[in-house]
């Protein structure tokens, strides 16, 4: 038998088990309550880089739980939904984006090419390439918008479905953490 504080008894320790998750700050929340699902609770969060927009959350969760493989199986499982999440999110502009660039740089293109015809005392060529350059550079925000709400449409679906897994993998842990 131990002393503790004057009384006799068993010494219990606890262990805990530490993570470090970089997040994004528009799914602070979500990933936290994500975690504190699986027996992680928040021990802080710092900046990580600010020019991504994202922080670090450190976790902390006690190494004596019940089921812990289990647990940890639906652990992976919800991690993986939420970095889809992440993936799809920026899904629905980077399409968007690479498209409204290129038709940009090929507007530019052309503005040059209306320059060099100008010089060259090309009259007609400067007209057309000056004409297509500009509305090339009106073109961008077009193609943009377009491709953008096609990607989003696609994409929402399939982040319903992330989240989804998210909440059903929270549900069954809930489950085999209340079997304790």
């Amino acid at each position: 038998m131990d002393m503790v504080n004057g009384h006799t008894g068993n010494i219990t320790v606890n262990t805990y088990e530490y993570r470090t998750v970089v997040v994004p700050e528009q799914r602070i929340s979500l990933t936290r309550d994500t975690y504190e699902a699986f027996g992680w609770f928040e021990d802080g969060m710092t900046p990580s880089d600010p020019s991504f927009g994202t922080v670090n959350l450190r976790l902390k969760r006690n190494r004596r739980i019940r089921n812990r493989s289990m647990i940890n199986e639906l652990q992976r499982k919800a991690e993986a939904a939420l970095s889809d999440i992440d993936h799809l999110e920026r899904s629905k502009t980077q399409k968007a984006q690479i498209a409204s660039f290129s038709v940009g740089i090929v507007a530019c293109a052309f503005l040059a090419g209306a320059i060099f015809s100008m010089m060259a005392s090309l009259w007609v060529p400067f007209v057309l390439f000056g004409f297509i350059g500009l509305a090339g550079w009106v073109a961008p925000y077009l193609v943009f918008t377009k491709i953008k709400a096609k990607q989003i449409a696609k994409a929402t679906p399939q982040i319903d479905q992330r989240y989804d897994t998210i909440y059903d993998a929270c549900e069954q842990v809930q489950r085999l953490m209340s079997q304790q």
